[in-house]
């Protein structure tokens, strides 16, 4: 089977969120609300290019990467909002910062100009990011395959950026690139160890430095300083171990799951949710529904439970 990054971490979270998504598929009423997403998929295409094009060897490489901003945006929110043929995905929706009908009153951008802003904005603060910790040297690689074949499984991960650092530090990083104002917020340190250690797999070393580049502005600072733009990660190579262990015995328990549940095709669907909960476990918390699109009235009626508890404490609707 193949598991990556965000799956373990689903499954590891609730296992019955993880049967909805990879194993049952499961098509929800509403769709997906992608604004959220766009800034940092777009800034993060962005600095992609920077490196696996080159694009630092341009003299006005500043003025040329916000002039790519426009296209790569439009880009971006085409890819969110079509239908994902290779990971059998409907497409998402923008839901602009509003009241209206198609709107979110606690939306991100009120339009796209305001996001197209946002973005432009984002190419300077990465360059001096990148200036400043020194992000260039003999490699500097973008989106580096790490997918690994182990124990007959395919683990997939790709890393966002792995630089050979020069002077003063000499040293191989591997980092990933987040879009969130909010610096350390939502973030799991356990993404880059799971690269690191299949970046180990694949080279037979182990990176020396993992980190989060934080490409947005922090609320409420009036400077912006390079140096707070990246939250650098302690690990050693026997978490990397541990980390595989845990991972593969995941592995494991997901195939079983699946062995002991009946055929879709041949089963009702209530009766196949009902059957899956009991080998999938449903682990309900706000940590895991607040979130969680499968926490409806008809997928999950524990985690519904807690969104609507939710939202009626802090006064949101349904």
């Amino acid at each position: 089977m193949y598991i990556s990054w965000s799956g373990w971490k689903l499954y590891d979270g609730c296992a019955y969120a993880y049967w909805h998504e990879y194993v049952a598929k499961t098509i929800v009423d509403k769709p997906d609300d992608r604004l959220g997403s766009i800034f940092g998929s777009a800034i993060g295409v962005l600095f992609e290019l920077f490196y696996n094009e080159e694009w630092w060897r341009k003299s006005q490489i500043q003025t040329f990467m916000v002039g790519q901003v426009e296209r790569v945006l439009e880009q971006t929110i085409q890819e969110e909002i079509s239908y994902d043929k290779k990971r059998d995905r409907p497409g998402g929706v923008l839901l602009w910062k509003g009241t209206g009908e198609g709107c979110n009153p606690r939306g991100l951008y009120e339009t796209q100009e305001d996001l197209e802003t946002d973005v432009r904005e984002a190419v300077g603060r990465g360059l001096k990011i990148i200036r400043h910790h020194r992000l260039l040297g003999r490699r500097a690689q973008a989106e580096v395959d790490l997918n690994s074949k182990i124990d007959g499984h395919i683990l997939g991960g790709r890393a966002d950026f792995v630089i050979l650092r020069t002077r003063p530090h000499y040293d191989l990083c591997l980092l990933d690139g987040k879009g969130s104002r909010h610096h350390g917020l939502y973030i799991d340190p356990r993404q880059v160890k799971w690269y690191a250690m299949l970046y180990r797999h694949r080279f037979s070393k182990s990176p020396e430095k993992l980190g989060y580049v934080y490409w947005n502005r922090q609320p409420n600072t009036k400077t912006f300083d390079p140096e707070k733009h990246i939250d650098w990660v302690e690990f050693s190579e026997y978490e990397l171990d541990q980390l595989m262990e845990q991972v593969l015995t995941s592995v494991r328990e997901i195939v079983e799951g699946q062995d002991t549940l009946p055929p879709a095709e041949k089963t009702p669907a209530d009766t196949l949710m009902e059957l899956a909960s009991q080998v999938f476990k449903p682990k309900p918390n706000e940590n895991n529904c607040r979130f969680c699109r499968y926490a409806t009235a008809t997928t999950c009626l524990r985690g519904f439970g807690i969104v609507k508890e939710m939202n009626r404490r802090y006064g949101r609707s349904v």
